[in-house]
């Protein structure tokens, strides 16, 4: 288990983020995220056996599962599946293990906004924590859009209750013209392109804190591995 890492302080736009990998056993990879009172476990299993009437013959099959912290899955939650799986999908080299399945399995244990951001954050360090080949890695941010037309990075649920428009973006550690890459956009709420622009790149440059999340995450549990 590796000890809990806190957020570079250069980027107040962010809540203090804590992580600890490799905490569920039976997993081939998993983490524990806290992004400022948002928590998410996150279990990673495969590549695996496939069942035959979702097996792929070019490549693997990426499951998400989301389980709430209370109650059975709604339709907002689903919503979140389909969500996670699109963008971890794209992350993944999935044509490396044809026929078989890769399951993300996530469950929330507490709630305070930017749940979903949470959520794929933990699943990418957990598919780090795997060791299962990537395209590229991945890092969320939601941004909202006060009533008056002020912007604010990594919102508690609070803030985006009362918030006009609400907006996720997932970059990719792949850089075009010194510009991360866009895999994954989701709004709610009306916004204008300026806003939306605005809004992006304020993102764009919080994402570079969660990359350095990573490493330093990363670079800490095989330190630690090494002195075992």
């Amino acid at each position: 288990m590796t000890m809990d890492e806190e957020c570079d302080p250069k980027t107040p736009s962010l809540r203090p983020m804590f992580c600890s990998l490799g905490v569920i056993t039976r997993g081939d990879g998993s983490v524990i995220l806290c992004q400022g009172d948002s928590t998410v476990a996150c279990a990673v299993y495969g590549p695996g056996e496939v069942r035959v009437t979702k097996e792929l013959i070019d490549k693997a099959v990426v499951e998400v599962v989301f389980k709430p912290r209370m109650g059975m899955p709604g339709v907002a939650d689903k919503a979140r599946e389909v969500m996670i799986q699109s963008t971890c999908t794209a992350a993944i080299l999935t044509i490396l293990h044809p026929r078989t399945s890769i399951s993300i399995n996530l469950q929330e244990m507490q709630a305070d906004g930017c749940l979903v951001s949470t959520c794929i954050n933990a699943a990418c360090l957990a598919l780090i924590d795997a060791s299962v080949s990537m395209k590229f890695l991945v890092a969320a941010v939601t941004m909202v859009v006060n009533k008056d037309g002020s912007i604010l990075c990594d919102p508690t649920q609070k803030q985006m209750s009362q918030s006009a428009a609400s907006l996720l973006f997932v970059f990719s550690n792949r850089q075009e013209c010194g510009v991360p890459g866009l895999v994954t956009s989701h709004t709610e709420g009306v916004v204008d392109q300026i806003k939306l622009q605005e809004c992006l790149s304020a993102a764009s440059i919080a994402s570079q804190s969660l990359f350095q999340f990573y490493k330093k995450t990363i670079a800490k549990k095989f330190s630690k591995d090494e002195h075992l």
